[in-house]
């Protein structure tokens, strides 16, 4: 539970921290925030339901290791998303931040975080209540 906590406070740091960052850096425009938006809701609506497959098709003696490359996966994505994102610094009127290759590749890699993060979610919250109860009626 202690994990999962920690989980969940990541998750909604990056929330927070993704779009007050982008509109420092693209200062008079919300086209920055609403494309990275766009691309994470996308990345759930079409990856996370692959995703969660995947896991759940898992056998019950492979879930762990699956679980572990999930959260490896998750990882990644949001370091190489952050390391990414910050290295673009902030655009200027002349050359917005739109434009930048490296941006639309940040975006990529919090797509992904996205879709596995809600993945994660969804499962170890599963997985903690049926813990919880299994233990309740013993």
């Amino acid at each position: 539970c202690l994990a999962h906590s920690l989980r969940s406070a990541g998750d909604f740091s990056w929330t927070f921290v993704l779009p007050v960052f982008l509109a420092r850096v693209s200062p008079g425009s919300l086209a920055p925030i609403s494309a990275l938006t766009l691309a994470q809701m996308l990345s759930v609506a079409l990856l996370g339901p692959k995703v969660a497959h995947w896991f759940a098709a898992a056998s019950p003696k492979s879930r762990w290791s699956v679980l572990c490359c999930l959260v490896v996966c998750e990882n990644f994505a949001v370091l190489g998303g952050g390391a990414v994102l910050f290295s673009v610094g902030a655009g200027s009127e002349d050359h917005p931040l739109l434009r930048e290759p490296i941006f639309w590749c940040s975006l990529c890699f919090f797509a992904v975080y996205a879709a596995v993060s809600s993945v994660l979610t969804t499962f170890v919250e599963k997985e903690c209540v049926r813990c919880l109860f299994a233990a309740q009626g013993q």
